[in-house]
C-alpha cells in the first residue's frame, strides 16, 4: 500500500489557498479602481487620470485594503477546511438543520458579513459628500443641469437627497469659502439674495417643524389615555335635548310648520350628522375597551415614546441645519458684503431658542428616562448631540453678535433667554 505524501499534500493545499486569497484581493482591488475611474469622470482627461491615480496610491486606500486582506485571508482558511475534510453523511433533515449551526459555518457566515460590510465601507470612504450641489445663479433662468441646493433641502419625500443637502450645507459652512461667496451674493436681475433666502427658509422650517413635533410628542406622551365615554354622554344628552318632549309646559305653543324643501333637507342632515357622531362615539368606546386589555394594548396600542424615537431617528439633518445656519451667520460678518444674512438673525436666534426649549422639555419628560428597545442607545446619542449642537450654535451667535444685540429687533423674552448664554451658564 502506498503511503500518502502528507508534506506534499499540505504544500499543494497551501498553494491553492494562497492563490485563491490573492486572486480575490486582486479582483476587489481592480473593481474599486474601476469604480474610482468611473466616478472621477471629467472632461479634463489629465485631471481625471491624476485624481484616480492619487486616490489609488494614497495611504488611506492601502490601509483599507490591508484590513480587507486580513479578513479575506481568514475567510480563505475557513473555506479551505471544507475541501480538506470528507463531508459527513447527513441522513435526516434534522441533522442537516443542526449542521448549519456548526462553529465553522457560524464563523464563515460572520466573515462573509464582515467582508461585505468592509467592501461597502471601503467604497464609501474612498469616494466620500459629500455631494456639492449647485446654486441657482439666476432666479428667472432654468440653466441648472442638476439638483440645486435649495431643491435638495426641500426633498423631505426623498430623505437621502435631503440628508446629502444638509451635509453639503454644513461642509460648505466649514470649509468652502468660494461657494459661500456665491451664497451671499445677490441674484440678477432683481438684486435679491435668492440663494440665502432659500437656505435660511429651509433650515429654519426644518428646525421649527422638529421643535413643534417634539413638543406635541411630549404632551401626548404625558397625557393619560382619555376615555371616550364623556363624548358619548354629550352626544346622548344632545340627542335627548333636541328631541325630548316638554312635559311640564302646559301652555299651548304655536309651532311653525315648515313646508319648504330646504328645511326638510336641513333636518335630515342634522339627523344624519347626529347619528354619525353617536356611532363614532360608540366605536371609540369599543376601541378604548379593547385597548384596555394588556395583551391587545401591547400588540396594537401605540408604543409609549415611539413618536419621540421616530423624531430623534431623523435628527441628524436638524443637527446639520442648526450648525450650518449659525456658522453661516457668524461668517457673514466678514464675508457678507451685501448684508443679506443680518436681516434674518432674529429669526435664526428665535428658531434655535425654540429648539432648545423643546429639547429641554423632552429631557424633563419621562420619555427619555424609560427604556425603549434596541435603538435606545442611538436615540440618546442623537438627543445629546442635538442639545450640544443647539447650545453650540447659540453660543457661536452670542459670542459673535453680542455687541450688535441692541440694534436687532429682539423681543424682551428673547433677550432673557439669551442672558444665560451671555453669562456662560448653559
Amino acid at each position: 500500500m502506498m503511503k500518502m505524501n502528507t508534506k506534499g499534500y499540505k504544500e499543494l493545499l497551501m498553494q491553492r489557498m494562497f492563490l485563491a486569497i490573492i486572486s480575490s484581493i486582486v479582483v476587489q482591488f481592480c473593481l474599486v479602481t474601476c469604480l474610482l475611474f468611473i466616478t472621477n469622470l471629467n472632461m479634463d482627461y489629465t485631471s481625471w487620470i491624476q485624481n484616480t491615480w492619487t486616490t489609488v496610491t494614497s495611504f488611506r486606500m492601502w490601509s483599507y485594503f490591508c484590513v480587507l486582506a486580513i479578513v479575506t485571508f481568514f475567510q480563505g482558511v475557513i473555506c479551505s477546511k471544507s475541501y480538506s475534510n470528507v463531508p459527513p453523511y447527513l441522513k435526516s433533515r434534522f441533522i442537516k438543520f443542526c449542521e448549519i449551526f456548526t462553529s465553522q459555518n457560524i464563523l464563515l457566515c460572520g466573515l462573509h458579513v464582515i467582508t461585505g460590510s468592509l467592501l461597502i465601507w471601503l467604497h464609501l470612504s474612498i469616494k466620500g459628500e459629500w455631494v456639492p450641489f449647485e446654486f441657482k445663479q439666476n432666479v428667472f433662468s432654468n440653466d441648472a443641469s442638476g439638483v440645486t441646493l435649495s431643491e435638495a433641502l426641500s426633498m423631505d419625500k426623498v430623505p437621502i437627497i435631503q440628508h446629502l443637502g444638509y451635509l453639503d450645507l454644513i461642509t460648505m459652512a466649514q470649509k468652502d469659502k468660494t461657494r459661500r461667496s456665491i451664497l451671499f451674493t445677490l441674484s440678477q436681475p432683481g438684486g435679491h439674495p435668492y440663494n440665502w433666502n432659500c437656505v435660511v427658509e429651509k433650515c429654519t422650517g426644518l428646525i421649527k417643524r422638529f421643535s413643534d413635533d417634539v413638543n406635541e410628542a411630549c404632551v401626548k406622551a404625558q397625557e393619560p389615555p382619555l376615555c371616550s365615554s364623556n363624548s358619548t354622554m354629550v352626544v346622548e344628552s344632545k340627542f335627548q335635548k333636541e328631541y325630548v318632549y316638554r312635559m311640564r309646559n302646559l301652555t299651548k305653543e304655536n309651532v311653525p310648520v315648515s313646508t319648504e324643501e330646504s328645511d326638510i333637507k336641513k333636518l335630515d342632515n342634522d339627523l344624519k350628522l347626529l347619528s354619525q357622531t353617536f356611532i363614532k362615539a360608540k366605536w371609540n368606546n369599543f376601541l378604548t375597551y379593547l385597548l384596555s386589555k394588556p395583551l391587545i394594548s401591547y400588540i396594537f396600542g401605540e408604543i409609549e415614546g415611539g413618536k419621540v424615537c421616530h423624531l430623534l431617528f431623523n435628527g441628524q439633518s436638524v443637527i446639520w441645519a442648526a450648525e450650518a445656519i449659525s456658522s453661516l451667520a457668524v461668517l457673514s460678518l466678514n464675508e457678507d458684503s451685501y448684508g443679506v444674512a443680518q436681516k434674518d438673525l432674529p429669526l435664526i436666534i428665535n428658531t434655535l431658542l425654540a429648539l432648545k426649549q423643546a429639547l429641554d422639555k423632552l429631557q424633563k419628560s419621562n420619555v427619555m428616562a424609560k427604556k425603549q428597545d434596541g435603538n435606545d442607545r442611538f436615540d440618546k446619542e442623537i438627543f445629546h448631540s442635538l442639545r450640544a449642537a443647539t447650545k453650540r450654535s447659540l453660543y457661536r451667535i452670542v459670542t459673535s453678535f453680542e455687541a450688535y444685540f441692541s440694534h436687532m429687533a429682539l423681543e424682551f423674552t428673547t433677550m432673557e433667554q439669551l442672558h444665560s448664554f451671555l453669562v456662560y451658564r448653559e
